[in-house]
């Protein structure tokens, strides 16, 4: 009637859709601000600049957001990296397509 026996599983569960929304903007708004700020050669691979910036964004993560993480972290970590990448708009889709696809065969990652 009044919610009191409602689990706390069930609450946290239902908010997991709007905490990695906020996940993403928050994280698109640090990798902006990377990419305005760590200037590389042109020849240095979107990948490897992506690596670079997933470090500390693993440990963010993991601090802000940690009821995310609890199953498959880091494909986690990864997809909210390379959403928000995607979503700034900083690099043609084309290129972040190529990066997403090198780095999800280094690291074995699967789509399941």
């Amino acid at each position: 009637m009044f919610g009191f026996f409602k689990s706390q599983k069930t609450s946290q569960t239902e908010d997991l859709p709007s905490l990695l929304k906020a996940a993403i903007e928050e994280v698109k708004h640090k990798w902006i601000h990377f990419d305005q700020t760590i200037h590389l050669k042109p020849e240095f691979r979107l990948a490897n600049k992506i690596e670079m910036f997933a470090d500390p964004v693993q440990s963010f993560l993991q601090s802000k957001y940690p009821m995310l993480l609890l199953e498959k972290p880091g494909k986690v970590i990864w997809l909210t990296i390379f959403t928000a990448i995607a979503e700034s708009k900083t690099y043609p889709q084309e290129l972040v397509n190529e990066a997403v696809a090198e780095l999800t065969i280094k690291y074995g990652m699967t789509t399941t």
